[in-house]
């Protein structure tokens, strides 16, 4: 059994499992954000995408939580605007890797603890979009495969204490 959230244009939602549909206000439907489970403060945690309507779009940087019956905003700084990032729950923060924007590509990793972003400094993979990543929880590590023009690289976050 899995759960699947599934968004529409229309900025409505569907819980799959569950059948039961459900409205939000996020200012903007967007399409490439970001999205983590957080299973210690029992959160889904948004960021950025592309937004807007009719034939305006932006690439947004703003942060939101879902607390199983409503969004709220949490954050107004932090990464700068984009989309298609990668993004993973790691045990103790979110992490966000790399994305498109405006102008360019990124190959930055963030984490956010609940209250605020911050960059983390490091020698990784270049900058990407789409990437996919996932926690392995077995052996501690969050992993980035692929992205780009069909990049089929992996990479492991390793912590230095």
């Amino acid at each position: 059994m899995h759960w699947r959230l599934i968004v529409s244009a229309s900025a409505s939602f569907y819980l799959a499992g569950v059948g039961r549909p459900f409205s939000v206000t996020l200012g903007n439907a967007r399409s490439g954000h970001g999205l983590a489970y957080d299973t210690v403060r029992d959160r889904v945690v948004l960021f950025g995408g592309l937004g807007g309507g009719g034939t305006i779009t932006a690439f947004l940087n703003d942060t939101w939580e879902w607390d199983g019956s409503q969004w709220s905003p949490v954050a107004d700084t932090g990464p700068p605007p984009r989309s298609n990032l990668g993004m993973v729950f790691d045990g103790t923060r979110a992490l966000l890797f790399g994305g498109g924007g405006s102008k360019s590509f990124f190959g930055d990793t963030w984490s956010w603890d609940g209250k605020h972003w911050t960059e983390i400094q490091d020698i990784g993979p270049g900058p990407r979009a789409p990437a996919g990543m996932v926690y392995d929880s077995d052996r501690n590590r969050s992993v980035l495969f692929g992205g780009g023009a069909f990049l089929g690289d992996t990479w492991e976050l390793y912590e230095h204490s």
